[in-house]
């Protein structure tokens, strides 16, 4: 697999050794001794059996010159190692890192490529340098997303940008608050993921953040946050979870299982076959959109809706990619150039729903804050403002899809989102719920459009269980009882 190339890779950080030690400085005697003898046969034992296949390993930070030689020298060897066990290895270059020194390292040490941490990402001379000795090998930026420049060829479309996925507490006593006017409010990458696919085209997108102090929940819950929406989560190992599975501690292993059974599960359902969105909605993105916050707010706010969203890079906005579409947002497409303003227009006459601003049409002085018109079969609905508020977007999406046209619909679980998939041969259709809340979600229902005899739950480190669906309308729903964190329904005809 480290042969195969970035596409089929399932990272992990790897930290140890002198380097990782110093760059860290004040550590706990014991945890140092860990960091210490991290790099041996012991550490990769633990992959086996586990889909991770690619561990990123500190490899340069400007440090004293012996040191850094000593943290390569013991890598060589742990690279050798992991290679014959079908394991890539990726250096880690730090800010302070010799771009030269550090590349002509790498290609003696034959690691599989490099990651630029930090600000050493978005350092064009730094990239510039480092290709000079690395020539055209995998590079995999680490830093803000500001670094994702298409010209810097980079492997993976990777950013160390993230929040750990969670319900965000709004009582004193740490329980989930949900009303019929308002939902929990939940933090999510899946939006995150869904952007850096689009504007990476045909490269993995991978998330670099880490969690602090995490469950065994908290875990998983990252792993599959970004793997219902086709990317990876780095999975980042905190101190005393590294420090458990290195003296084999009963309850770090245990939990380390959970972790492996979580990343096995969607490597096999997920990225193991060809798939396709379940989309009614598409929305149109630009890098060159002035406000990148309100952008983003798009996504993220539509993605708590539950609605099913396809983002389209401006540049990709085509027919076929807004083809079966219900509706189209274009704020960003502002103003549009003629091509554009033809082809949404005709998508909307067609009856499309067409969601954009007011560089589309004048609009009469008036309060409210969006204005409909008819638009041939469909509708155009014009934003008053040249900023429209994501909350007030998010809000009215809903109704102006139409509840009844939303593909899959989830009831009594407000800490759920879902992502959904279909085949791309037809009749099988697959449905990812994530839990965000430290309890679980009980008698969550599920609703299909469409027939579908068949339904299987798939739960990490489960048996797969059939579920007994009912049919309504044109719909399948299924019930299941209890989602711990993750669950996975697979509908066929």
């Amino acid at each position: 697999m480290h042969a195969a190339g970035p596409e089929n890779w399932v990272p992990a950080r790897w930290n140890g050794g002198p380097l990782e030690t110093a760059r860290r400085g004040h550590l706990d005697p014991s945890f140092a001794a860990v960091l210490k003898d991290w790099y041996g046969t012991r550490s990769l034992d633990l992959l086996s059996g586990t889909p991770i296949n690619c561990l990123l390993v500190p490899w340069s930070a400007g440090v004293e010159p012996k040191l850094e030689a000593e943290q390569q020298r013991i890598l060589t060897s742990f690279v050798r190692e992991a290679h014959t066990r079908n394991i890539a290895v990726v250096g880690v270059l730090y800010p302070a890192a010799e771009p030269r020194r550090a590349a002509e390292s790498a290609v003696k040490a034959k690691l599989d490529g490099l990651a630029l941490a930090g600000e050493a990402a978005s350092d064009g001379r730094f990239l510039a340098e480092l290709r000079k000795y690395w020539g055209k090998k995998p590079v995999i930026p680490l830093g803000g997303r500001d670094a994702l420049r298409a010209e810097a060829d980079w492997a993976v479309w990777a950013t160390k940008e993230g929040v750990p996925p969670r319900v965000r507490i709004t009582s004193g006593d740490g329980a989930v608050m949900a009303t019929t006017t308002s939902e929990p409010w939940i933090e999510s990458n899946t939006w995150l993921v869904q952007a850096l696919l689009a504007a990476g085209g045909s490269r993995p997108a991978w998330l670099g953040y880490a969690l602090a102090e995490p469950s065994v929940q908290d875990y998983v819950r990252a792993i599959a946050d970004a793997s219902i929406a086709g990317g990876r989560w780095i999975v980042s190992l905190d101190d005393r979870l590294q420090a458990g599975l290195w003296r084999r501690e009963a309850q770090a292993l245990a939990a380390w299982q959970s972790i492996s059974a979580a990343l096995r599960q969607y490597e096999e359902i997920q990225h193991a076959r060809p798939l396709r969105p379940v989309s009614v909605l598409g929305i149109v993105r630009d890098p060159a959109f002035p406000y990148p916050e309100i952008a983003d707010e798009y996504l993220n706010l539509i993605h708590r809706r539950r609605i099913p969203f396809t983002v389209i890079e401006r540049r990709s906005l085509t027919h076929g990619a807004i083809a079966g579409l219900r509706a189209v947002l274009a704020l960003e497409v502002a103003p549009p150039s003629d091509s554009e303003r033809a082809l949404l227009e005709s998508f909307a006459k067609a009856g499309g729903t067409l969601v954009a601003g007011p560089s589309w049409a004048p609009l009469k002085e008036g309060e409210d804050e969006f204005v409909t018109a008819a638009m041939g079969s469909g509708e155009l609905i014009l934003c008053r403002r040249e900023i429209c508020a994501p909350e007030a977007v998010a809000r009215e999406m809903v109704d102006w899809i139409g509840a009844g046209n939303l593909p899959v619909r989830v009831f009594n679980a407000p800490s759920a989102l879902l992502r959904a998939w279909r085949a791309d041969s037809g009749g099988t259709v697959l449905v990812h719920l994530v839990n965000y809340a430290s309890s679980p979600s009980e008698r969550v229902t599920v609703r299909l459009q469409g027939r579908f005899p068949t339904v299987r739950l798939m739960r990490p480190g489960a048996e797969a269980v059939n579920l007994k669906p009912d049919f309504s309308g044109s719909g399948t729903e299924v019930r299941v009882e209890r989602v711990e964190v993750v669950a996975s329904l697979l509908f066929e005809e």
